[in-house]
């Protein structure tokens, strides 16, 4: 193959010379050549020095003491946002799961992380006794329990009727 010997790639026809990229800096101040698809725009020629002209003020430090502080306070604003987003409502579930352990009594029906509904039966330090079904009983930590699903309900008396009678008849 003779593109070899003459430095060429096959991709490049051996009429046509190979084209290089330059960046915009590089050519300003150069008149275009023949054959360059935006020759004859002065709007496209004049960007470079329109955006260095803009951008150099910006770059240069105003020399005022509260600069560091601006330059922070995205930051400092990124770090409060986490903050009230992730961290405190994280802190909230954990003292609610940590509130409802402490809360557990024996007859409460719980669900465990795992999925599985069990009735309280004895609890300990940090363990609880669960009965999963009749006659099964499962030594577990606290902190495998979800949720309370439902607690006991207290032996109920009946209401006392609205007219104030006992029986709700009235009696004259």
């Amino acid at each position: 193959m003779r593109t070899a010997e003459r430095g060429r790639t096959p991709f490049h026809p051996p009429g046509d010379a190979p084209r290089v990229l330059v960046p915009a800096a590089a050519v300003r101040g150069r008149t275009r050549k023949e054959g360059c698809p935006v020759q004859g725009n002065d709007v496209l020629a004049a960007l470079p020095a329109a955006l260095d002209s803009v951008a150099a003020p910006l770059a240069q430090p105003s020399g005022g003491g509260g600069s560091a502080l601006i330059q922070f306070l995205p930051l400092i604003a990124i770090v409060a946002l986490f903050y009230f987003m992730m961290i405190r409502p994280q802190r909230r579930r954990q003292q609610k799961m940590a509130e409802m352990q402490r809360n557990l009594m024996p007859g409460n029906e719980v669900m465990t992380n795992t999925g599985m509904f069990a009735t309280v039966i004895d609890i300990d330090d940090d363990g609880v006794t669960l009965e999963i079904s009749p006659g099964v009983n499962v030594r577990m930590l606290k902190q495998s329990i979800g949720q309370v699903v439902n607690q006991p309900e207290a032996a109920q008396e009946p209401e006392a009727p609205v007219d104030g009678s006992a029986d709700g008849a009235n009696n004259k």
